[in-house]
């Protein structure tokens, strides 16, 4: 017997993270048009934490049927993570999924709240800039990685910074061990959001932020929820 999830739990999933792959490296969107007008196209999967049935990734004995089926034991992905998470339970732990839909929820709140990326506005904006890649839901290593192709340069402090109060909570000191000296400043609380610099040929700064855990040997690591020019 499988405790499979309610057509409504399924839509709860789906809905509290606004039909997006709760992967943060993902972030894929689940649902659209059909070409029958009256229909739509789902390529979203309600996936179970603990495994439904025996024998199934992550799966606790200590669950009842009805906390299976709950949505606290689902989290909403696309078809392929869905795949993925099953397919290796050992990297795709209870912990890195419980992470992966709390930022996927925190990040619907802060777009329905219209503050996750700011719009260029061609009046306020620098008349040029380097072209600025889409970065919202990449993890910060890929974001930065895109902003280098792109000409982008991470503002780096001097090694002395190192040691600024501002960079010693949350996830601070593990991007600066890493050699990201362009952080500017962490949180320990909260969202634990994270701030770095970029400057371009045109001397304008870029201002990207980060939100979540860092936590690269569970495979869980903080995203991009807001990038905007400094004017």
């Amino acid at each position: 017997m499988r405790d499979d999830f309610p057509a409504a739990t399924k839509e709860l999933l789906a809905k509290r993270v606004g039909y997006r792959c709760s992967n943060p490296s993902c972030r894929q969107s689940t649902s659209g048009p059909h070409q029958d007008s009256t229909k739509t196209v789902n390529v979203g999967v309600a996936a179970h934490i603990t495994a439904a049935s025996p024998r199934g990734p992550r799966y606790n004995t200590s669950l009842s049927a009805e906390q299976r089926k709950s949505t606290e034991n689902g989290i909403w992905l696309c078809q392929k993570c869905a795949k993925l998470v099953d397919n290796d339970s050992a990297r795709y732990t209870l912990e890195v999924l419980h992470e992966w839909k709390r930022i996927a929820e925190e990040t619907a709140v802060r777009e329905l709240e219209g503050d996750v990326t700011r719009k260029w506005d061609s009046i306020k904006s620098p008349t040029a800039h380097t072209p600025i890649p889409n970065l919202y839901g990449l993890t910060y290593d890929t974001a930065r990685k895109r902003l280098i192709e792109a000409g982008w340069q991470p503002y780096m402090k001097h090694w002395s910074y190192g040691e600024n109060p501002n960079i010693q909570d949350g996830n601070g000191s593990v991007f600066w061990e890493r050699g990201y000296w362009e952080i500017d400043s962490s949180s320990g609380t909260g969202y634990g959001f994270c701030s770095f610099e970029f400057v371009d040929l045109y001397d304008n700064k870029l201002k990207v932020i980060t939100t979540g855990e860092e936590h690269p040997d569970l495979d869980i690591k903080a995203s991009v929820v807001k990038f905007f020019l400094e004017l």
